[in-house]
């Protein structure tokens, strides 16, 4: 049975019972709390530094491994090939596996055993990337990116969920797409660093192996995620990792009725296998599908805002616009995505905020920009050409303000903690066959009806606002255990009355 490292016992003298409901947090279990959340948002880091390289360098990639069948930079810049749209969705299909098949290495295993197994499959899928001499093998180790990110997107951002305190739980989660945020930008300023050769792009790539080895050797030294060892029934594990992060008594006497119920359990049933885990899916299907439905809603107009092809796309999007240099303003990409993230982290859980004011917020402006993206189309000069890259900017803002990091952060305090890994995988697996759908025809679709394409999205984001609410609750400062039994209660309820009205 897994438990924490040696470490996270040493803290025994550290953080005594001030209340009945708190427990004082030391400075050593601030330590051991930010540990875990920055050693954990690492593949975030390098996912959002490698979609920015390859987006950057797209079209030299194309030109250098002929994926559109011309090793010309120019033919490379004006080409729509089926390849060249596969260089983005091969990782979004490869994610949308990893999200499927491995997230339940999570609930088996634990959180941090399946951040090291994807470490390693995102370590070798940069190495295939960065050798490959032909189109078949770029593609495959685009695809193996994608399994290994797809899996660590859910898993890190589980175990930040399950570690954060409830008051900053907002916050800790968001974390993992603001690193997203700062990798993206980080990768823009190194690209334009490199010379355009056939060397450079693989040197950028390769870069991306570097927060990924760091997560790599650390992560064995953090405790596992003390919710974990409490649904496998691990006591001990459990009571030094709940004292490492802090967790308050309230929070400790809730799960320690999950360490007594699976301990009652593995004692006539065995150990936790594939059939227990169906059952324990089972089992919480019926206290907690209307919780299922609300997150998978959320993701869904989370991935049909189109952000992933905008910010994907984005050289061929401004040139599209009427932009003649794009690259001038491709750094200020990853500044917008930067101060969005950042919206979230600080805004999230402020009462006066919240998740659900974030999230109509930031598919307000997105709606907003789209319009006017599809303005300056209908009526060529009626917008200025610098006020359309403005309102690609501000979409950018708007959506890691009001979705990035809420998408995470919403789904994980809503699904129960026995099947959170993977009933999050399960809907991100959903969400991502959309995904792979808007990255495979957006280029197409924009030289087909640009018009048309932006109104689309500018609709999807409409009814994401709808949606928002409706059904997004604002559950600051509850514990995960205290939102899960709100959950429970709602379950009862009619399916079309708000749910953000019945959690109190």
């Amino acid at each position: 049975m897994s438990s924490s490292p040696d470490f996270s016992s040493a803290s025994s003298s550290c953080g005594t019972s001030s209340s009945e409901e708190d427990i004082e947090i030391c400075n050593y279990q601030h330590f051991v709390r930010w540990a875990g959340a920055i050693f954990n948002v690492l593949c975030g880091l390098a996912n959002g530094y490698d979609l920015s390289v390859v987006a950057t360098m797209l079209n030299l990639i194309v030109a250098d491994i002929a994926l559109c069948g011309s090793r010309s930079l120019q033919d490379a810049r004006e080409a729509v090939c089926p390849n060249k749209q596969a260089v983005m969705s091969m990782v979004a299909a490869g994610a949308t596996c990893g999200r499927l098949f491995l997230t339940w290495i999570a609930d088996r295993f634990g959180r941090r055993a399946a951040l090291m197994v994807v470490d390693v499959i995102i370590i070798s899928a940069l190495a295939v990337q960065c050798l490959a001499s032909n189109s078949v093998v770029f593609l495959i180790g685009r695809f193996l990116f994608g399994v290994g990110v797809g899996c660590a997107f859910v898993t890190s951002t589980v175990y930040l969920c399950e570690i954060a305190p409830p008051s900053q739980r907002g916050m800790f989660t968001a974390l993992n797409e603001l690193a997203v945020c700062v990798g993206f930008m980080m990768g823009l300023h190194v690209t334009t660093l490199l010379e355009l050769d056939h060397v450079s792009w693989r040197v950028a790539v390769a870069i991306s192996a570097v927060p990924v080895v760091v997560q790599l050797l650390f992560l064995p030294f953090l405790p596992e995620s003390p919710r974990w060892l409490a649904i496998q029934g691990s006591s001990a594990g459990f009571e030094q990792s709940a004292h490492a992060f802090g967790l308050s008594q309230s929070e400790i006497d809730d799960l320690q009725l999950w360490v007594k119920q699976e301990a009652e359990r593995s004692a006539t049933e065995g150990s936790r296998g594939r059939k227990n885990m169906l059952d324990a899916q089972r089992k919480a299907w019926h206290s907690h599908a209307r919780a299922f439905c609300v997150v998978l809603g959320f993701n869904i107009f989370n991935t049909g805002s189109g952000i992933y092809a905008m910010q994907a796309y984005a050289p061929d999007i401004l040139r599209h616009l009427g932009i003649t240099e794009p690259a001038n303003w491709q750094p200020l990409v990853g500044w917008m995505k930067t101060a969005g993230a950042l919206v979230t982290v600080m805004g999230a859980d402020i009462l006066c905020v919240g998740r659900r004011r974030l999230s109509m917020a930031g598919a307000t402006g997105c709606c907003l920009c789209m319009l006017l993206l599809a303005l300056s189309m209908i009526i060529p000069g009626a917008v200025p050409v610098v006020a359309t890259a403005l309102a690609y900017l501000v979409f950018m803002f708007a959506w890691n303000a009001g979705y990035g990091g809420l998408q995470f952060v919403v789904g994980l305090e809503l699904l129960p903690s026995e099947v959170r890994s993977i009933w999050q995988g399960q809907i991100l697996f959903l969400t991502g066959i959309l995904e792979i759908a808007i990255y495979q025809c957006f280029l197409s679709a924009l030289q087909a009806d640009g018009v048309g394409t932006f109104l689309f999205f500018s609709f999807i984001n409409l009814l994401g606002v709808v949606f928002a609410a409706l059904y997004v609750p604002d559950v600051t400062g509850q514990s995960l255990e205290e939102v899960s039994k709100q959950s429970n209660r709602c379950q009862s309820q009619p399916w079309l009355r708000s749910m953000k009205d019945q959690f109190v």
